[in-house]
């Protein structure tokens, strides 16, 4: 039997006439108070003036110009807004499609906005609006709007003189500032009375698929129209070997699950308090963007330093092990420590264990201990994620035993630490409540009278002391001794677990930004700009309209929630309950029903 040939003119006229209704759908007129709404946000964020100091610093031209724009930055904002709003795609023509059938004389007006002779000078119009914008902000040395790709000798000559340095730092510092402050609009649309957060943050990147396909520099059609994008690639173990292969490299990753774009990462408000879920909205408060496994933690870094310049307050950061501990210290670790942030992260596997030492004290996964603890403690973290048959491989639960006892060998902070981060330490068996016998601090009523019970007696300390030994009260410690892996609570105890387990708000974040239901940033084809600044910009918009759902959801809930006490909710229709019937009664069913001899005869006649 042959197969069946597809209509395939009946197949493309039937997503033709589906694409068609689903355009009549974005075509309503939006009422002037949607666009009072968000022009107020645009407005309240304080970027235009900014945009416009930019603009004018910009200027080299001391003759007058042409004639002046008819179209603001402040316009092509209000469009991307109330595009995001609608979740609809960041297209040129859609904001083509909002001046002229969306909406109304009146509201044309109030804006200044002048439409052109025909569809195509409306078009123009917007085009360049928005290519004043992107020039403001963007770093790339690459000028836009060119229909031809470069080859790699002309990109290469481009990046090296069309940019210099201090130009690009500028033009960076710009778009950052003007994303973040995008996104602390946002935050101030929340009611006081629930502005709750207390500092804590999750820090964690997303994948932003670049327009702009990937083309060997061996093509005779050129490079990339988004060469400062670069590879992505899921499995940790080969994002460093990938971040290699860049636009002008010769050869491509080897793996067809490699993707070509960029990375954005989010700084996602944390709770306050890891046994309860958060009284308030968790919004993204932070965002950088970069190259995929490129400078990833200074980007993340800088994100955090907008928060701090901004006058949040900074508690517990959770990360992954990209950045914690995989970045080096004098790059994050130690930085965000000065900004007040306190490191919660997870270890690989061959990162477990004892991590490095300070006058005697060994720092074992993130936290100092008495030297004399025994190996099994030390290592308790490392034989449990052993496999079953390994002859040192500890349960789960006496892993957890492992990890309480491990307390009593624990070093406590004497103080908090001084401006310089050096902070005093005291041995298990010094201070007046302490959870260690030792004989190399003997206890009388001079030094303090024991409050608590201790469990603990070391009886072999060390034969030759070290300097935590022989400390009369405490030991300072620096903050750079053992950055790399320190961390304030006890890795893989309880509150430990309760804490990073709060790290899935970024993810929680990611799922609900790249919904194509909602603001899709997951298909590149619902914003099809090219570059680093307009990708850039594109997705801190979109971000900026997440933030908004989450606050408007989360004021809808309260308000329901206030309801209910007082019966005021709008009642519910009761669902019915379901009928519940036991499988003896489909027991017997299913059979092949009796037919009487007669309706065959009557059939025959």
């Amino acid at each position: 039997m042959s197969r069946p040939t597809p209509n395939r003119a009946g197949l493309a006229a039937m997503l033709d006439t589906q694409a068609k209704v689903n355009a009549q759908r974005r075509k309503d007129p939006i009422p002037l108070a949607r666009v009072n709404r968000i022009a107020q946000f645009i407005d309240n964020a304080g970027i235009i003036e900014q945009l416009e100091t930019w603009r004018r610093a910009d200027r080299t031209k001391t003759a007058p110009g042409g004639r002046p724009g008819t179209t603001t930055i402040r316009t092509i904002l209000l469009l991307m807004f109330l595009l995001a709003d609608e979740d609809n795609a960041l297209l040129i023509r859609n904001m083509v499609d909002i001046v002229i059938d969306r909406f109304d004389d009146k509201t044309r007006e109030r804006y200044g906005i002048a439409l052109g002779k025909n569809y195509r000078a409306t078009y123009g119009r917007i085009w360049r609006a928005w290519e004043t914008l992107r020039t403001l902000l963007d770093p790339e040395p690459l000028p836009r709007g060119r229909r031809k790709r470069l080859d790699v000798h002309t990109y290469l000559q481009l990046a090296e003189s069309a940019r210099s340095e201090e130009l690009w730092r500028e033009r960076k510092d710009r778009i950052d500032w003007l994303c973040n402050q995008m996104l602390e609009a946002t935050i101030h649309v929340l009611p006081a009375e629930y502005q709750k957060w207390g500092g804590g943050v999750a820090a964690d990147s997303t994948f932003v698929e670049a327009f702009g396909r990937y083309h060997s520099p061996r093509s005779v059609k050129g490079i990339s129209t988004d060469p400062d994008a670069g590879w992505y690639i899921r499995d940790p173990d080969l994002r460093d070997a990938y971040a290699k292969y860049t636009s002008t490299s010769k050869d491509r990753p080897p793996l067809k699950t490699a993707k070509w774009g960029f990375e954005a990462c989010y700084i996602v408000q944390a709770t306050n308090d890891p046994t309860k879920p958060a009284d308030f909205p968790q919004l993204v408060i932070g965002i950088a963007f970069h190259r995929p496994a490129k400078k990833a933690a200074q980007e993340a870094l800088s994100a955090l330093r907008s928060v701090a310049d901004r006058g949040h307050p900074a508690g517990y950061l959770i990360a992954d092990r990209l950045y914690l501990p995989g970045a080096k210290p004098e790059n994050f670790q130690l930085p965000i420590r000065a900004l007040g942030y306190l490191p919660i992260n997870d270890y690989d596997k061959n990162e477990v264990g004892r991590q490095g030492h300070h006058e005697g004290a060994i720092l074992v996964d993130g936290s100092y201990y008495c030297p004399s603890m025994p190996e099994s403690l030390i290592n308790a973290t490392r034989n449990n994620q052993r496999r079953p048959d390994h002859p040192d491989y500890i349960d789960d639960e006496t892993h957890r035993n492992y990890i309480k006892r491990r307390e009593l060998y624990r070093f406590r902070p004497k103080e908090k630490p001084d401006k310089h981060g050096n902070t005093p330490m005291m041995c298990p068996a010094a201070g007046p409540n302490p959870t260690a016998n030792c004989p190399l601090k003997p206890r009388d009523g001079k030094t303090g009278s024991r409050k608590v019970s201790v469990e603990l007696t070391i009886r072999k300390p060390p034969s030759m002391p070290p300097k935590v030994c022989t400390a009369k009260s405490s030991t300072s410690f620096p903050a750079e001794a053992g950055a790399k892996y320190w961390q304030p609570i006890p890795h893989k105890s309880d509150e430990w677990r309760r804490w990073y387990a709060h790290r899935n708000v970024v993810e929680a974040y990611n799922g609900d930004i790249k919904d194509d239901s909602r603001t899709g940033l997951g298909s590149k084809l619902r914003r099809r700009f090219r570059g680093y600044a307009a990708t850039y910009l594109v997705t801190a918009v979109l971000t900026a309209a997440t933030n908004l759902r989450r606050i408007a959801s989360f004021l809808h809930d309260a308000y329901e929630k206030h309801l209910a006490p007082a019966g005021r909710r709008t009642a519910k229709k009761p669902r019915p309950p379901r009928t519940k019937h036991s499988l003896t009664k489909w027991a017997n069913t299913g059979t092949i029903p009796y037919e009487p001899p007669h309706e065959h005869e009557r059939w025959q006649e």
